[in-house]
């Protein structure tokens, strides 16, 4: 039971330095961006003023890095102590609509447009993955499903490599090295996927592998989902989620685990490891109740970002 005495920061805190440091990325892709890009504002690339204001926005996007890892590791936390999980993803999903219109009048400066879905998708697809992954965590997994489910990852991989390969030979004229990389990419994975059960999980040799495989399998139709709906941070922020989901126990491993993915995706994301300094003062508790609040925050601040930048004829 929560105590009011208890030492720290509640996840309360938290979501506010999240949607604090979102509000300022957010208007400073919107409201900067526009003027960066526009002609009509008489914004001459290499101008003096262009660069002060190019440097203001580089400064709000940094900061806006660290929020994403935030609402991630929250995401996390409520999987974990949520009474209703179904509700939890019927909740994300509705704002995954909700958002969509001033997702688009602000991003898009359209009304509708399905080139690019707000970060709730990426959310609700983590969330999902998570369910399935606690899902096959309580089963026993025959140990035949854990195998085959280890060869077909290693088997994504090495395509994966294999493809990623074949796009630089295309450039580079460095022909026959596919079939290596698949090969490397399936040894690679298997030796990891085994190496984690030994050394990491230290149990008796492969108890878990079933499961471990296996979950590693289910993530990758979240991850084609992701790349399919062009959610924002697009595969990488659902990876991200699973990363952190794989380190829920801690919570400095599990901001830093998203951290790192992002990071790999884009290393500017590494600014993010500045949450760390929160939420290692993360107390474990919900502390003030406004669950709603900050869900309505998200369409609401994009709605009055679009509206305000139309209004000075951005």
């Amino acid at each position: 039971m929560e105590t009011q005495t208890k030492k720290g920061v509640t996840s309360f805190y938290i979501k506010v330095v999240a949607i604090v440091t979102m509000f300022i990325d957010h208007v400073g892709a919107v409201i900067l961006e526009r003027q960066l890009v526009d002609p009509s504002k008489a914004l001459v690339s290499g101008s003096a003023y262009y660069y002060k204001l190019y440097s203001v926005y580089r400064v709000m996007r940094c900061i806006g890095r660290i929020a994403f890892p935030l609402f991630i590791f929250l995401l996390v936390q409520g999987f974990i102590h949520t009474r209703n999980r179904l509700k939890y993803a019927l909740r994300l999903g509705l704002f995954c609509l909700i958002s969509e219109v001033p997702f688009d009048m602000a991003f898009k400066n359209s009304y509708f447009d399905l080139s690019y879905q707000s970060v709730f998708f990426t959310l609700l697809l983590g969330f999902l993955f998570m369910c399935v992954a606690d899902f096959i965590g309580k089963k026993n997994i025959p140990p035949v499903l854990g195998y085959i489910a280890l060869v077909l990852n290693s088997a994504v991989i090495g395509y994966f490599l294999m493809w990623l390969l074949n796009d630089i030979t295309l450039s580079y004229n460095y022909d026959g090295f596919e079939g290596v990389a698949f090969y490397a990419g399936v040894a690679i994975f298997a030796a990891l996927t085994v190496g984690v059960e030994i050394f990491i999980c230290r149990k008796k040799p492969f108890v878990d592998l079933s499961r471990l495989a296996l979950s590693i399998l289910a993530l990758i139709p979240f991850l084609l989902a992701a790349e399919f709906l062009k959610t924002d941070y697009s595969a990488g922020g659902v990876f991200a989620i699973a990363a952190a989901y794989a380190f829920r126990s801690k919570y400095s491993l599990c901001l830093s685990m998203a951290v790192l993915v992002l990071t790999v995706t884009n290393v500017i994301e590494a600014i993010a490891f500045f949450g760390l300094f929160l939420v290692l003062r993360y107390n474990g508790q919900r502390g003030k109740s406004m669950k709603y609040f900050f869900y309505a925050f998200y369409p609401c601040h994009l709605l009055l970002i679009a509206l305000f930048a139309k209004f000075i004829g951005l």
